[in-house]
């Protein structure tokens, strides 16, 4: 296993550990938090059956550290690769100022532009932050951590350590409900879970897209409902992290 450190300079308004914590995606596999250290980790898919492992933590003069542990040292292509990964999850190109200035003139929300927050942590794909969402529903959290958890074991190609990147539609398409329900323990969500990945397997839900700018609100807003399991509770928080 070969390790390196990468610094990256980030935003004078971007706070690391605000973005890394900002809801409970930090524990959900292939993420993973050490609160005391305030690390954030990651098994990264770089494409090509190539998997890293990325460390997250904060450099005093404003930089990021990545320490990344990969089976060679990533080069050219393979670091930009991962750079616009984290780039994307923490989402520092992202401005907050808007909020920020909104936040202005309530007094209890001082807080926020102080810690440099506003910014949400998501999944490198909008697959997986979707399927997370489902995992969500109806449930405790304590639920929802094992479910991603046996997901994740059960269908993620192997990093090692035990640990395992977020396996891929055609991975989740290519199971039965039977097994997603009595195996991977989804119960009643295994049907939606693997609807889903059958729809983007199949590309006839462009779920990636929904990164993209210039979606109206109300077409989102559409598309997320169109997704079985996806209600008006997770419609609306994932349309807040898109």
């Amino acid at each position: 296993m070969v390790e390196q450190t990468i610094l990256i300079d980030v935003p004078a308004d971007f706070g690391f550990w605000p973005a890394a914590m900002s809801h409970g995606w930090c524990v959900l596999p292939p993420f993973s938090v050490d609160r005391k250290r305030r690390i954030l980790s990651r098994i990264v898919d770089l494409g090509n059956q190539r998997l890293a492992r990325v460390h997250l933590t904060s450099e005093t003069g404003g930089q990021l550290s990545l320490r990344i542990q990969s089976d060679r040292r990533l080069g050219g292509p393979a670091a930009d690769r991962l750079i616009a990964i984290v780039r994307g999850c923490l989402r520092w190109d992202e401005s907050v100022s808007g909020l920020h200035a909104l936040l202005d003139a309530e007094p209890e929300f001082q807080w926020v532009k102080s810690l440099k927050a506003g910014r949400l942590l998501r999944a490198p794909t909008v697959f997986e932050d979707v399927v997370k969402m489902i995992l969500t529903t109806n449930c405790s959290w304590g639920q929802t951590e094992r479910m991603t958890r046996n997901l994740v074991n059960g269908l993620g190609q192997p990093w090692g350590e035990g640990l395992h990147a977020f396996p891929g539609a055609e991975a989740i398409a290519e199971c039965s409900v039977d097994f997603l329900t009595d195996e991977v323990r989804l119960g009643y969500r295994a049907s939606y879970v693997r609807e889903l990945a059958s729809r983007v397997r199949a590309c006839s839900l462009d779920v990636e897209s929904w990164r993209e700018p210039g979606w109206p609100a109300a077409d989102l807003w559409s598309e997320l409902l169109s997704v079985k399991g996806v209600g008006e509770y997770a419609a609306l928080l994932r349309l807040c992290a898109v």
